[in-house]
């Protein structure tokens, strides 16, 4: 089972819209300023009478570009483990004993 590899205060990543609890609107709604994400400089703008003073980012997932002013990204490197299984999908299908919705009703009980 999945669960068996991970432990607790691992770091993960997920899409939004897997997640079970809480609804995406409900997500976008509790962002806060403080949100650190990860994107692609896409391109330099100059700007305050500076050269490449600001940066276009893209970030996955989100529809609009971000312009960032270039003093404040850091660059990020990122370590992947690599999972025992070939395919995700198919690790998690047999997990769940064939099922592909796992019984997930997709609605937030609390």
């Amino acid at each position: 089972m999945l669960s068996s590899k991970l432990i607790s205060a691992r770091t993960v990543s997920f899409k939004l819209k897997d997640a079970v609890c809480p609804d995406f609107v409900d997500v976008v709604r509790a962002i806060g300023s403080e949100l650190e994400v990860t994107g692609k400089i896409v391109y330099f703008s100059d700007g305050c009478n500076q050269r490449e003073y600001f940066a276009i980012v893209e970030v996955v997932g989100v529809n609009r570009p971000f312009i960032v002013p270039v003093e404040h990204l850091e660059s990020v490197t990122r370590l992947v483990e690599e999972p025992p299984w070939q395919n995700l999908e198919d690790h998690l299908r047999e997990a769940r004993g064939g099922r592909s919705d796992a019984g997930r009703s997709g609605r937030c009980h609390g």
